[in-house]
């Protein structure tokens, strides 16, 4: 899994991340300022979401109107197992299509792999496990990240300062407790509700 679990691509209530998915040290914002461009030009930046119940996980991102998304998923690492399963899609208010996938009947504590394509070319791989009827989890509340909001939201050095910041309250969230396996955002994530960029960066 990568260093970073991409959190969010639209703006999502529930949000599900795992305790691998953030690094140990800080992001500064020298360090930020560096990889700027390949932070907010992902433009298929994905997320996960708990489904109905137990055996149900919900995926979603983002792609150009005309791409062409698929969905892949399997108990492989490197997917040669691969199932394909069906993608919903809608057009977002930023010119976009939002491209959902609900996967059912998922055996308990068991470790899924699942990748989404564009234009038929498969994208990095990212896995996830399924808890147990008498696992418990520990969830934790958020509210008003608000990326954007400490100057003028236009500018990428605002968005860079936020954008750290937020890094630091989650890294820090996760060193008091690594077992969290559940993030509520109450809402308020980006200063602007139509700017793609923003939620890229959040």
């Amino acid at each position: 899994m990568n260093t970073y679990k991409r959190l969010l691509s639209v703006s999502l209530a529930v949000v599900l991340i795992f305790s691998t998915c953030l690094s140990a040290a800080a992001i500064t914002v020298d360090g930020l300022t560096s990889v700027w461009s390949e932070v907010v030009g992902d433009e298929n930046a994905s997320s996960v979401t708990p489904g109905r119940d137990d055996s149900e996980m919900r995926f979603c991102c983002l792609s150009g109107l005309t791409v062409k998304v698929g969905f892949t998923y399997g108990l492989s690492p490197d997917l040669s197992d691969g199932v394909e399963a069906e993608v919903k899609t809608s057009a977002t208010l930023t010119f976009q299509k939002r491209n959902a996938v609900t996967l059912s009947h998922l055996k308990q504590d068991t470790t899924y792999y699942y990748a989404f394509s564009f234009d038929g070319k498969r994208g990095e791989i990212y896995s996830f496990k399924t808890g147990t009827d008498d696992a418990g989890f520990t969830a934790l509340l958020v509210s008003d990240s608000q990326i954007g909001r400490s100057g003028d939201h236009r500018l990428d050095e605002v968005l860079i300062h936020d954008t750290a910041g937020w890094d630091e309250t989650l890294r820090l969230a996760f060193e008091n407790d690594p077992e969290i396996s559940l993030i509520l955002s109450a809402g308020d994530q980006t200063e602007r509700g139509n700017v793609e960029k923003q939620y890229r960066a959040f």
